[in-house]
C-alpha cells in the first residue's frame, strides 16, 4: 500500500501547510488588535499610580458633553484645577517643585485668506488651558519662566518634555477616550512624577488644553506660554475612537521612538504613520501643531477602536474599560520616565532647518517601527532599512545565479522542462513537468488576483464605502 508523503509537492499538501502557516500568524494578529491586555489586580501597581482614582475621574470627567465654550466644560476646567492643586498639598510639592498655571490671557488670532474671492475671515480665540509644570533635577532653579520677555527663539533648559491631552470634547459625545482617558492620564502622571522618590531628571510640562475638537486652538495657544521654549519632545495622547489599545499613531523620529520601545504590551506600526504623511487620513490630532509649528520631536498615541463610537454618544465610560485606560496609563508612564530620564544630547542641539523660531532639539533620524505581535517592539532607522534592503537586491540575484550554476552542473536544471525521462539515456515513460506552463501561469495568477482585490474595492467605494469604520473585516 502506498504511503502518501505529508511534506510532497503536490497541490494538496501544499494547500495544507499554506493554510496552517496562514492560521497560525493570523490568530495571533487578531488576538492582539482585539483584545486589551488584562490591568493589574493591584491598582496601586506603581508608587504614585492608582489606576482605580483614575477610573473614578474618568466617570466625572465624562459624565456630560462638554464642548468647549458650554458650562460644562467650564465646570470641567474648576475640576481640573482642584485636581491638581489637590496632587500638589497631597504629595507635599513647594511652588517650585510643582507649578500650576491657569492658562486665561494666552490667544491667537488668524486670518484665512482665500486667494480670489471677495472676502477673507479672521478668528480670535481666547484660551483657557490649564498647565502643570513638575521641575526636573536638572532643570534651572527659581521662576525662570518670569525672567523677562520670553522669545521664542529662547532655548530654556536641558530638554525638557512635554506631555498633552485636550479636555473638551465634541457637542455629540461624551469623550470618555477623546479625550477623557488622556486627561486623566496626565492627572496620574503628574501625581507621579511630583513625587519626591519619583522627581524626573528634566523637567516635565503637562497641557490640559482646552478646543482640540474646533480646529486644534488650545494647542496653538500654547504658542504664547513661557514654558514652550523648555520643552523639546513631548507625548500626544488622543482618542480616535471608543477604547482598545492604544494604538502609537506617528512618531517624528526614530530617536524619539525609542522612548517607547519597552513598553509592556507595545501596540502600533509605522505604517498609520505614514498614511497620515500620505493624506490618506484626514482628521489629526494635536501632534501637526507640535510638530509642524512648534518643531517638537515626539509621539502621538491614540485609541482608534471601536471607530464607529468615535464622536457618538457611545463614547463614554459604559463602553470603555479599565483594562484600555491601563493601556494607555502603562505605556504613556514608560514612555515619560524614558524621554525625562535622557540626561544626553540626543534633544538638545542645531535644528536641520536652522530655524531659531522652533525648538532647537537637535538632527533626527526617519524611523522604521512595528510591534511584534502586540509583545516587543522594533525600531530602526530608515537608512538602515534601505541597507538591508539594497543587500538583499544585490545577493539575491548572485544567489540565484550560483544556485542556477550548481543545478546545471549537475544536470538538475527543471525550471523550464516541459518533461524528463525517468532513467538517464531513456525516452521510454517520460516524467511531464510541465515547466513552461508556469511561464503563462504566474502572469495569469497575478492578473486574476490583481483583477479581484481592485474590483472588490471599486464595489467597496460604489456601495458601502463606510463599512470600514465597522466591519474592517469585511473589507
Amino acid at each position: 500500500m502506498a504511503v502518501s508523503n505529508p511534506v510532497a509537492f503536490k497541490p494538496f499538501a501544499v494547500t495544507f501547510w499554506t493554510t496552517i502557516a496562514y492560521v497560525a500568524l493570523l490568530v495571533p494578529l487578531l488576538i492582539v488588535h482585539e483584545t486589551v491586555p488584562p490591568p493589574p489586580s493591584n491598582p496601586t501597581l506603581y508608587s504614585g499610580l492608582n489606576l482605580t482614582k483614575s477610573w473614578l475621574d474618568l466617570t466625572v470627567l465624562s459624565r456630560d458633553y462638554h464642548p468647549f465654550n458650554s458650562r460644562k466644560n467650564d465646570e470641567i476646567h474648576d475640576w481640573l484645577l482642584l485636581e491638581l492643586n489637590d496632587i500638589k498639598k497631597r504629595n507635599g510639592a513647594n511652588d517650585s517643585s510643582l507649578v500650576v498655571f491657569a492658562d486665561n490671557t494666552s490667544n491667537i488670532t488668524t486670518a484665512n485668506i482665500v486667494f480670489g474671492a471677495s472676502s477673507s475671515t479672521g478668528t480670535y480665540f481666547e484660551g483657557t488651558n490649564v498647565i502643570v509644570y513638575i521641575r526636573g533635577k536638572d532643570d534651572p532653579q527659581g521662576a525662570w519662566w518670569e525672567d523677562g520677555t520670553v522669545t521664542s527663539d529662547k532655548v530654556i533648559g536641558k530638554g525638557g518634555v512635554l506631555m498633552n491631552a485636550h479636555y473638551d470634547s465634541v457637542s455629540s459625545g461624551y469623550g470618555a477616550t477623546d479625550d477623557g482617558m488622556g486627561c486623566v492620564t496626565l492627572i496620574a502622571l503628574v501625581d507621579y512624577f511630583s513625587r519626591p522618590e519619583n522627581r524626573p531628571q528634566r523637567g516635565i510640562v503637562a497641557l490640559f488644553n482646552n478646543n482640540e475638537e474646533d480646529g486644534l486652538w488650545g494647542a496653538q495657544a500654547f504658542i504664547n506660554s513661557p514654558l514652550l521654549p523648555f520643552c523639546h519632545t513631548f507625548l500626544n495622547l488622543e482618542g480616535a475612537g471608543a477604547g482598545g489599545r492604544a494604538n502609537l499613531f506617528r512618531t517624528t523620529d526614530a530617536e524619539v521612538t525609542n522612548a517607547y520601545r519597552g513598553t509592556k504590551n507595545p501596540f502600533g506600526t509605522v505604517i498609520s504613520s505614514d498614511a497620515f504623511g500620505l493624506g490618506a487620513i484626514k482628521s489629526n490630532t494635536d501632534y501637526i501643531v507640535f510638530d509642524g509649528i512648534f518643531g517638537l520631536r515626539g509621539l502621538d498615541m491614540a485609541f482608534y477602536r471601536p471607530r464607529a463610537r468615535y464622536h457618538t454618544d457611545q463614547d463614554d465610560a459604559k463602553h470603555a474599560s479599565r483594562a484600555s485606560l491601563w493601556h494607555m496609563l502603562s505605556t504613556s508612564l514608560h514612555t515619560m520616565q524614558s524621554l525625562s530620564g535622557d540626561t544626553g544630547e540626543t534633544f538638545i542641539g542645531d535644528r536641520p532647518d536652522g530655524d531659531r523660531k522652533k525648538a532647537w532639539n537637535g538632527r533626527g533620524n526617519d524611523g522604521v517601527w512595528f510591534d511584534i505581535f502586540g509583545q516587543t517592539f522594533a525600531v530602526f532607522e530608515l537608512r538602515t532599512l534601505f541597507a538591508w534592503s539594497l543587500t538583499l537586491l544585490i545577493a539575491s540575484p548572485l544567489i540565484l545565479l550560483g544556485l542556477t550554476y550548481i543545478l546545471v552542473r549537475n544536470d538538475k536544471y527543471y525550471f523550464f522542462s516541459a518533461r524528463r525521462s525517468a532513467y538517464e539515456g531513456s525516452d521510454l515513460d517520460p516524467v511531464m513537468l510541465g515547466g513552461r506552463k508556469g511561464l503563462f501561469r504566474f502572469p495569469f495568477a497575478l492578473g486574476v488576483a490583481g483583477a479581484l482585490v481592485v474590483g472588490s474595492a471599486y464595489l467597496i467605494t460604489k456601495i458601502n464605502p463606510m463599512i470600514i469604520y465597522s466591519s474592517e473585516y469585511t473589507v
